[in-house]
Order: C-alpha cells, then sequence, then structure tokens
C-alpha cells in the first residue's frame, strides 16, 4: 500500500495503531510456513530473501517488516522485468544484478510507497497514463511515512544491522513510458501482458504470462488481509477487477502476489469475486479492527475495509452556477478522497438560467420523491430571478425565491432529507450586490432551519486577500475551476460537517460537454481543477474562517433621488419630449408626445435601439400635482406592460419605469430623463 501525498497526515495516524499492533505479532511469531519448500538463492543483502518459484521468476521477499512486501523479478533471453521495487529500506538494484546483468524493466504493480520504494534506482520505468502514477512519481517525503517505519513496524531483532529510519522517504522517479491495459512486455523467449486492475488503487496493474501459466497480482490479492480502505480504493472497480482474474483460473498454475507468501494455488483467486460480493453485502460477519476498521474472513485471505453502510447520496437542484465544471462530481471527489465511510453518489436536477420556481414546475420534484435522499442542495438563480435596474443586472426581490425555497425545504424534509442552501456570490462587475445575496439566503435558511453554505462570502474574501486567485470564468459570472473548487469545498464541509482542511487540491470527476444546459458529460474521468498546494490550502482557510464567523449584515445604500417639484400647469407638459432611457441592456433614445383634450390626455411613446423602432399610444395616461402616470403595452409580443411615472425636476421630466413583476420575472426597472423639444 501507499499514502499519496494529498492524504491528511491524520490518516496516517488513524492507521498507525492496526500497523503496530500487527507487526509487534507478527514478530513474535516464527517464519511463515512454506518457506522452506522453496528454493531459496543466496544474495548479500540481509534486507532481502530471494526465492526461485519458477525457472527465470525470482520473489525478492522483504521479511524483516510488517508489510512482508515481495518483488518479482522476471528474466527473459534479452531483458528482464522487476514487478515492484519494494520498500526502499535497501537498495534492490544490488540485488537485482546479482541476480541477471541482463537490461531491467521496472512495471509496478501500484504506486503505494511499499512498491516503488526503489523506482529512483532504475532508468526504465513504464507506469499507467494515470494521474494517481503521476503524483507517485512526486515522491514522498519522510513526515507521510515516518509511522510506516517506527521501531514497531520492524522486527529489527532479526536483522543483523540496525536501520536507519530517521530519514527514511521515496525519491521521486521518472516514468520514461507508458502502459495500457493489453500492453505486451516482450523480454526474449517470454512475455508479460498488462491487465488493468483498479480498485485497490487507479493504477493497479496485473502481469499475466500467458504461456507459462503466471499470474502477478500485485496488491489485488494476495494471502492475508488485503486493505481496501485508503483514499483511491473504489470498491465497485475492484469488485470488476476480482472478477476478471477469477476468469483466467483454468489458464493458471500459479498466482503470485505481491505480499506474505509468494506462490498461491489458482482455485484459491477463484472464490474471490463472491467473498468479496459477500463482505461488501454484509453477508459475512467481520470481526472489529482499530478505528473502525472491519476484517472480513474468506477462505485462504480476507478484507481489511470499513463496515459497509448505505451510500450518502446527494441532489443538487439549480442551474449553470451548480453544473459548470461539474461541482456535484467535485463534492463527491472531496468525500471519497476524504475516505468518507461511506460511498457518496450525486445526482443534478440543473438548467442554464433555471429558478427553483422552473425546478418545481419542472423534473425536479419527481427526481426529488423518486429516490431516498441524504441531502439536497437548493441554488436559485443567480440573481434571484432575472432582473435588471438601469440596464444592469440586479438583485431581484428575495420573496420571489423565498416562496419557491419554502416549499421545496418542506417537500425536502418531507422525504427525509436535509435541505442546504448553496450561497452563490456576485458577479464581477458588481461585488457591491453581496450583501443583498448573503441576507436572502440567510434569512430564508433561518426561517426553514436549513443547512447554508456560504460560497458567496468566502468567495468575496479570498478575492480580497487573493486578487490573483481567479475565481470567475472569463465572462465575470460562472465560476473558473478555481471557483468551483472553492464552491465544492464550502458545500462539502456543509454537509459533512467539518473543516475543508486537509481537501486534496486535485479533484477528477466527469467533464461537462453541454456547457449550456448540463445535460452530458464525458464519458471517462479527467482532472477537474489542479491547484498548487498553497492555494489550496488558503482557500480551506478561507473558507473556515469565514464559516465559523457570523455572517455579515448588508450595508444599507441608496442613491438620494433628485428633489421633485409639482407638475407644473398643464400646458407646460404638452407638446414632445425627447432623451434617453436606461430599461435594457443599452440606453435608447425615446421620444414621449403627450396632448390633452377636454382634460383628457394621450400620447405617443416612441423608443429608438441602433437597428429597430417603435412607437405605442400611451395606455391610461394620468396626471396630478405630483406626478405623470402611464402604461406602454405592445399586444404583437410577450413582453411585459412597462409602468412609467414622472415627475418635474428643474424643468425636466424625470421618470421611472417598471416591465414586468418581481414576483414573476423577468423584472426590469429603469429611469429616463426628458427635456422639452423646441417646436
Amino acid at each position: 500500500m501507499r499514502l499519496p501525498r494529498l492524504v491528511p497526515l491524520v490518516v496516517l495516524s488513524l492507521v498507525a495503531a492496526p500497523i503496530q499492533g500487527q507487526a509487534r505479532s507478527w514478530c513474535a511469531q516464527p517464519p511463515r510456513a512454506g518457506y522452506e519448500s522453496l528454493t531459496r538463492v543466496k544474495v548479500r543483502d540481509p534486507w532481502f530473501h530471494v526465492y526461485r518459484v519458477d525457472p527465470g521468476v525470482f520473489a525478492l521477499y522483504e521479511p524483516y517488516n510488517f508489510q512482508e512486501v515481495i518483488s518479482w523479478l522476471v528474466v527473459g533471453a534479452d531483458r528482464a522485468l522487476l514487478f515492484d521495487t519494494g520498500m526502499g529500506m535497501s537498495r534492490i538494484s544490488g540485488v537485482v544484478r546479482e541476480l541477471t546483468r541482463l537490461p531491467v524493466t521496472v512495471v509496478n504493480s501500484h504506486t503505494h510507497y511499499d512498491h516503488v520504494g526503489g523506482n529512483a534506482e532504475f532508468g526504465d520505468i513504464r507506469g499507467m497514463a494515470n494521474w494517481y502514477t503521476r503524483e507517485s512519481a512526486g515522491g514522498i517525503p519522510h513526515s507521510d511515512v515516518a509511522q510506516e517505519v517506527g521501531p514497531d513496524a520492524f522486527c529489527a531483532a532479526r536483522l543483523r544491522a540496525p536501520l536507519d529510519t530517521a530519514r527514511y522517504a521515496i525519491r521521486p522517479f521518472r516514468v520514461t513510458s507508458t502502459i495500457v491495459d493489453g500492453t505486451v512486455i516482450p523480454l526474449g523467449g517470454r512475455q508479460l501482458e498488462v491487465l488493468h486492475v483498479p480498485g485497490h488503487t487507479p493504477d493497479a496493474v496485473a502481469l499475466l504470462d500467458r504461456a507459462n501459466g503466471l499470474l502477478f497480482t500485485g496488491d489485488t490479492f494476495y494471502p492475508g488481509p488485503i486493505w481496501l480502505f485508503f483514499p483511491g480504493t473504489d470498491h465497485a472497480a475492484y469488485a470488476r477487477s476480482a472478477a476478471r482474474l477469477a476468469a483466467l483460473v483454468p489458464s493458471l498454475r500459479k498466482v503470485l502476489p505481491a505480499h506474505n507468501f509468494p506462490v498461491v494455488e489458482p482455485a484459491v483467486l477463484a472464490r474471490l469475486p463472491e467473498a468479496y460480493a459477500r463482505a461488501r453485502e454484509g453477508r459475512v460477519t467481520g470481526a472489529n479492527k482499530d478505528n473502525g476498521l472491519i476484517e472480513y474472513p474468506a477462505d485462504g485471505f480476507s478484507f481489511l475495509m470499513r463496515r459497509p453502510e448505505p451510500p450518502l447520496r446527494v441532489l443538487f437542484i439549480g442551474n449553470s452556477y451548480t453544473y459548470f465544471n461539474n461541482l456535484p462530481d467535485i463534492v463527491a471527489d472531496f468525500a471519497r478522497l476524504a475516505n468518507t465511510s461511506r460511498e457518496i453518489r450525486v445526482e443534478s436536477v440543473v438548467r442554464g438560467g433555471a429558478t427553483l420556481s422552473d425546478h418545481w414546475n419542472g423534473s425536479a420534484l419527481a427526481r426529488l420523491r423518486a429516490t431516498p435522499w441524504d441531502y439536497v442542495v437548493l441554488q436559485e438563480q443567480s440573481m434571484l430571478g432575472v432582473a435588471l435596474q438601469d440596464g444592469r443586472p440586479t438583485i431581484n426581490n428575495p420573496e420571489f425565491f423565498h416562496r419557491y425555497a419554502r416549499v421545496f425545504v418542506d417537500e425536502i424534509k418531507r422525504v427525509g432529507a436535509v435541505p442546504v442552501f448553496y450561497l452563490t456570490w456576485s458577479r464581477r462587475a458588481t461585488p457591491e450586490l453581496q450583501g443583498r445575496l448573503t441576507s436572502a439566503y440567510q434569512a430564508i435558511a433561518t426561517e426553514t432551519g436549513a443547512r447554508l453554505a456560504p460560497v458567496g462570502p468566502a468567495w468575496q474574501e479570498v478575492r480580497r486577500q487573493r486578487p490573483d486567485l481567479e475565481l470567475y470564468d472569463p465572462d465575470g459570472t460562472h465560476p473558473s475551476p478555481t471557483g468551483s473548487y472553492l464552491a465544492a469545498a464550502t458545500i462539502w464541509s456543509t454537509i459533512s460537517g467539518t473543516p475543508p482542511t486537509g481537501l486534496a487540491r486535485r479533484v477528477r470527476g466527469r467533464l461537462v460537454v453541454d456547457t449550456a444546459t448540463g445535460s452530458r458529460f464525458s464519458d471517462t474521468t479527467a482532472f477537474l481543477v489542479q491547484l498548487k498546494e498553497e492555494d489550496a490550502a488558503f482557500i480551506q482557510r478561507t473558507i473556515a474562517t469565514v464559516a465559523s464567523a457570523p455572517l455579515p449584515r448588508p450595508e444599507a445604500s441608496s442613491t438620494p433621488a433628485p428633489a421633485a417639484a409639482p407638475l407644473p400647469a398643464r400646458e407646460q407638459l404638452l407638446g414632445t419630449w425627447r432623451g434617453w432611457m436606461t430599461l435594457y441592456d443599452d440606453s435608447v433614445e425615446v421620444t414621449l408626445q403627450l396632448s390633452n383634450s377636454d382634460g383628457r390626455w394621450s400620447g405617443s411613446w416612441t423608443v429608438r435601439g441602433r437597428e429597430w423602432s417603435s412607437t405605442l399610444p400611451l395606455t391610461t395616461p394620468r396626471a396630478d400635482s405630483n406626478a405623470l402616470q402611464f402604461l406602454v403595452a405592445d399586444p404583437r409580443f410577450l413582453a411585459p406592460t412597462e409602468q412609467h411615472r414622472a415627475h418635474w425636476v428643474n424643468g425636466e421630466l424625470h421618470g421611472t419605469v417598471t416591465a414586468g413583476a418581481s414576483d414573476d420575472p423577468p423584472f426590469l426597472r429603469g429611469s429616463w430623463r426628458l427635456r422639452r423639444v423646441t417646436p
């Protein structure tokens, strides 16, 4: 096994007790039965015991550490292949050179630390084109593996020379060429086929010598407790890999694993898939071990893993702020890499620009009711419903958001799940709107008793302290991968109830293929986010600080309106007025024509855009001593009726206009200013 650098140090402390306890009990036992029947080959290095188990096949056994690692040297006519390089406590290259003078190719069964310790001693290393392999190639510092080589991890009394464990580390190594499932490596007179068997780790492989009936299984199978509880373990993948290896049994003479004892009868491997299924489904009683681990026995081996629990199911309901960079998969990968005791499954109901109102009247309710959920994450449209103020996006009246938030929360609680509000961020151009967003989300979370993921406030704080960290997509609205990382870390911390510290800096998932709707994903996984360690740590610390402090109250801000005077006499309002209105994305020229006959007002409203114009009659115009009011409606389109109200300010008409309603967006608010046109 190996602990990748992305794993928090606390994980090391969690496994130290079973490791040390296992080492102590093992040291008290005599050497494993069966080794005396193998042909031992003498080598100078006392750390290794070498056995010839088949013509040209040598087991390089490390008997003085509780892991009892076995690396394999397979010698052909032209070259040799070393399957794993052990712990790195002693130079395995020296032992290899005693056994063969042929060129040596290294292939790792996987890249846990106890299988790559000697990689840096070789120049020809062939590895999986896999993120896990690339992460491992950077080496592992002493601080990350110190507890793996503590005094209790060795049978020091059996060694003739003391061990230097104070500086033990895994040196970086370079993968010189890649292998994939099905790669055949010729050695001269024999060849080995690579079988990708993920599960124990994402990069796990076995080697098959078809001609000689030999299968080298690495850590996918060995006699003893097979460790399946570390970050990177994928139980569904392991089940498939176990079935694949078991299917080879009729063609095998020997199974050659990487721990404990080097030779196993193939019939034992045939029992692996069913034994694993029984353990995962709770059909066999396991023995409690330290730190919540369970050992499930089988005939000739066992599985060491966490007690199977129902999966943690999380449903996301939102729009592009949720599906950009596949935020749900980022949350799921955080959970997997944190090695939670429960498998996490995420699903989404998303649509570009959708509001909670759209989702309530769409398919979200059926999805919510169809499956048991543990958490449901609700994300409202980024402005709480499309709203413009003088042509600029603004925050809509929160009541529209709150109305549908209430009914969703009621339904979420009815199905036994926990509601979580995903408090989003203000757009790059309007940071002053964050306070209104925060206030709206905070109010509904408090009212309904839902959890609140304060993404927006954390986003604002990261921007304040580290403007060099780009959280926005180039459009200034959607999240960049870094922004989605921040959002996912905040949401995962809110769901898990744990600080967002120690999370992986690189997370994987499916790429979003259709960024317009978020409805299609790639068939394979890739890195969704890759951050520098210091940047990921800073974001995590900022989230923790924001989440632990009361959210700030939004500051009241308003622009005082110009002083309005009473409307003048009717005669002074008659005629033509012209100026500019800001209601749409661009300012437009407008002309107001006013008439009055026998006390009845009438007139027209003309709007001229860059390539269009429209003239419509005024509907129900009226004027009193304070204001002129009228409606403008265009029956040819579904556009909402415009409501205008104007005041007299220093000889000009200053007006406000609204279109639509805040409780049924889109809702537009604008203003205009007109001067009389001289006849």
